[in-house]
């Protein structure tokens, strides 16, 4: 599965929902969980280079799910497998969504986080950005941005899928809607820079992710490309 179009009643309104149970990496990826945090971006890319293209009959049809005339621009991004809170991430499904969000690299430039970051608004959300303020994600301070580091942009998007304003850990479900992301955009604005900064290095340091950084990088077919 790429992608469904959900109908939900009953006003009759269409989001797209995208997960990780299966995709291109079934079958390369021996470690399940991160095969289906990369599955899902994957996925998710596909979702909008195919919504970009209003291709709309590539679309599966199933008995819950509708065939929309259009790829809807609602969108909910399941990238850990399974229901989660706070206290039970699946972490390597995480660093495997960061991974392949960060073009299946392990560390990223500051100007490639940027265009990275540029490019994920436009696409995904249709915002178009002059300035990214990558040093908030840097949290090592050592001029480059890795996996781990990334990871925490993700779980603050998922954060504020549910509309927190602040860090309210309780709202991380494992899943990301287009709220989500156009929040997210925010704190890497300028004026953001010291709210944004905090956010990231708080998730980064509650849910250890450089301890998981490290564990991914260290199993060599979870980085294959």
């Amino acid at each position: 599965m790429s992608f469904y179009i959900i109908k939900t009643e009953p006003n009759d309104t269409r989001y797209a929902y995208i997960d990780g149970s299966s995709g291109i990496y079934d079958g390369k990826i021996r470690h399940p969980n991160v095969k289906y945090g990369r599955n899902a971006i994957s996925n998710f890319e596909n979702y909008l280079e195919i919504r970009s293209k209003n291709l709309a009959e590539n679309i599966p049809e199933a008995d819950s799910f509708v065939k929309a005339e259009e790829v809807s621009p609602r969108f909910e991004l399941k990238y850990m497998p399974r229901n989660i809170n706070y206290l039970s991430i699946n972490a390597m499904a995480l660093i495997g969504a960061a991974f392949q969000e960060m073009g299946r690299e392990i560390f990223l430039s500051k100007e490639q986080l940027t265009q990275t970051l540029k490019n994920k608004f436009k696409n995904s959300v249709g915002i178009e950005k002059e300035e990214i303020n990558a040093d908030i994600l840097d949290i090592n301070k050592d001029d480059k941005i890795d996996v781990g580091e990334y990871a925490a942009s993700i779980l603050a998007s998922d954060m504020l899928s549910r509309g927190a304003s602040e860090v309210q850990l309780d709202n991380i479900e494992g899943n990301i809607t287009n709220d989500g992301i156009r929040r997210l955009s925010k704190l890497f604005d300028k004026k953001n820079a010291k709210k944004g900064e905090r956010v990231f290095n708080l998730l980064h340091s509650f849910f250890t992710l450089d301890a998981f950084k490290d564990k991914f990088i260290f199993d060599a077919n979870s980085t294959q490309k």
